[in-house]
């Protein structure tokens, strides 16, 4: 039974990344999206995981399970029904769509010189958000905006790339605006999230700015190119961050040039053990478990999040950092250490199955509503970008603290949209900018801007083209 259970999270898994790349190829989905970072986030952390953790014989370890075989194929059944009710509601669009609706969009249509002032402005308002905001519990929460910030930014430079690929002088400067963000986001950090949030930035605005407009096997081979430097810096990054716990960044970049180990990193594919954990907490909670769940205890989490402690003092702990407690890890102290649970071990500690439907449905509705938001101007990089500034919390959803997660996600990209959306009014007074619908307007033939072959490009920009359905 037990590799059976390895079996089907295998094909899973395989299975979930086959829905990705067949929707893109049909033309029902996008390619690059927030639902595809956060399904391959599912992928990485949980069906991928536990399948790994249960064929190296993982539930010998700390997290012991008393029934391997059956506990993962609960775990599979958990996961496709997850899956199923996340992905119809997304979908359907039920209540995302609506809301989207009425969300103002800055109608600016900016030139490439307001754009490079833009991510310049962008990448100095990141650096003052997160490290010169010193005004007491503002500060936290202006560090999450200073990241998304930095992840617009970003996104900017992979704008130009995508557009002038054979442009040395444009890929100099958003290298430069890349690595410039990259320092800001890594500063202070240990997680590998802030890494991901540049670095599928960086692709985000390459991919809406031309490579979404390519031939797929033009797209693809694009997209994999621009993946392998993102690929083989977080895997040297992983190798030395134990390390280097809260280090500025040139103290990473050190390390790395002088420990870095590659290959060390590229064999980190189990998602942080975070499969394993999620299936000890199906065995642990429960009615035949060692503990009573405590019902929607993510979702609460969530909602008092940027609550201080010292003004809540009964704000609830999160489960991340009660894990080490519940397995009686040794040598750790009581809240040094957070443990990822995985969204389905999140589900089963905060209840059971209703909870697991409660939080697909949830998850679905978020993010179909930020990809909405871009599939109603696909052309617009002042909507676009900042709509895409947090994908490393995206990516982390499945792992956990998924309540933190999503707040990180939602907090940062909202507070980044409307910054940019007032950024694109001030352009709009000093004339870098004007009115218009930038899903039907060239934003061609200026700074450092190419002209394009419109006979290569088989989607221009003048079309309402989208590759969601509008039904």
């Amino acid at each position: 039974m037990e590799g059976l259970a390895e079996l089907v999270l295998f094909v899973l898994s395989i299975a979930i990344a086959v829905y990705i790349l067949v929707g893109y190829l049909r033309g029902s989905s996008e390619l690059v999206s927030i639902r595809n970072v956060a399904l391959g986030g599912f992928i990485l952390f949980q069906s991928l995981s536990a399948a790994i953790w249960l064929r190296r014989d993982g539930h010998v370890s700390t997290y012991n399970l008393l029934t391997p075989g059956e506990t993962g194929l609960k775990f599979f059944g958990a996961s496709v029904v997850f899956l199923v009710i996340a992905l119809v509601v997304y979908q359907r669009g039920w209540l995302a769509r609506p809301l989207a609706r009425l969300v103002p969009k800055p109608n600016v249509v900016p030139t490439p010189t307001a754009m490079w002032f833009t991510g310049i402005v962008l990448t100095l308002s990141a650096a003052v958000l997160r490290f010169a905001l010193l005004i007491p519990y503002v500060n936290i929460l202006g560090e999450i905006m200073g990241t998304a910030v930095a992840g617009c930014a970003a996104g900017i430079a992979g704008w130009f790339i995508g557009r002038n690929l054979l442009n040395p002088v444009v890929l100099a400067c958003a290298g430069a605006l890349i690595v410039a963000n990259l320092g800001i986001a890594l500063t202070g950090e240990y997680g590998r999230r802030s890494l991901i949030t540049i670095g599928f930035g960086v692709m985000f605005g390459m991919y809406y700015s031309r490579l979404r407009y390519l031939r797929p096997s033009h797209t693809v081979t694009l997209l994999l190119i621009a993946a392998i430097p993102v690929l083989l810096f977080t895997a040297a990054y992983t190798s030395i961050r134990g390390q280097n716990r809260r280090a500025d960044f040139g103290t990473f970049v050190r390390a790395i040039v002088s420990a870095g180990d590659v290959s060390k990193g590229l064999t980190d594919v189990d998602g942080q053990g975070t499969g394993g954990v999620s299936l000890w907490l199906m065995e642990f909670f429960g009615p035949n478990g060692v503990q009573e769940p405590q019902q929607f205890r993510a979702f609460r989490y969530f909602v008092v999040y940027p609550v201080p402690r010292a003004m809540f003092p009964y704000k609830p702990e999160p489960l991340s950092l009660d894990i080490p407690r519940l397995a009686n890890l040794e040598g750790v102290t009581q809240g040094s250490l957070t443990i990822g649970p995985g969204i389905i071990g999140h589900s089963f500690a905060d209840g059971g199955w209703h909870v697991l439907i409660f939080y697909a449905a949830f998850g679905g509705f978020i993010i179909r509503f930020g990809d909405e938001m871009i599939r109603r101007s696909p052309h617009a990089p002042f909507v676009v970008l900042p709509c895409g500034s947090m994908l490393g919390e995206f990516m982390g959803l499945a792992r956990g603290e998924t309540s933190a997660m999503l707040f990180l996600a939602v907090f940062g990209t909202v507070t980044c949209y409307v910054y940019v959306a007032s950024i694109g009014k001030v352009l709009q007074w000093i004339g870098y900018a004007h009115e218009g619908d930038p899903n039907v307007a060239d934003m061609g033939d200026s700074l450092f801007d190419e002209d394009w072959d419109d006979e290569d490009d088989p989607y221009p920009l003048e079309d309402e083209y989208t590759r969601l359905d509008d039904d």
